[in-house]
């Protein structure tokens, strides 16, 4: 599902287990994945987060979609800069 919505810029809404243990429902726009982990603009908290798929307690399209073209150079500039979020949502 993650890499359809990469591939086609489809936003998701997960419902993710963080470190606690505590169930947060997001808005995510996905622009970048690997077998553990993707990254993503997260709606609710207007910044990127890193989210783990083992984490994920469920995922549905929402119907909207965005520009990835935006997302990449936005990160591409804070990994410049330094700023990059690092933080795992």
């Amino acid at each position: 599902m993650v890499e359809r919505a990469v591939e086609q810029s489809l936003v998701l809404k997960i419902k993710y287990v963080d470190e606690k243990g505590e169930v947060t429902e997001r808005e995510i726009e996905p622009y970048e994945w690997d077998t553990i982990t993707f990254k993503t603009r997260c709606r609710e908290r207007k910044d990127y987060r890193t989210f783990r798929f083992d984490r994920i307690k469920s995922a549905a399209w929402t119907g909207d979609v965005f520009d990835p073209a935006d997302e990449r150079i936005i990160e591409q500039g804070k990994k410049e800069r330094g700023t990059a979020n690092t933080a795992t949502a």
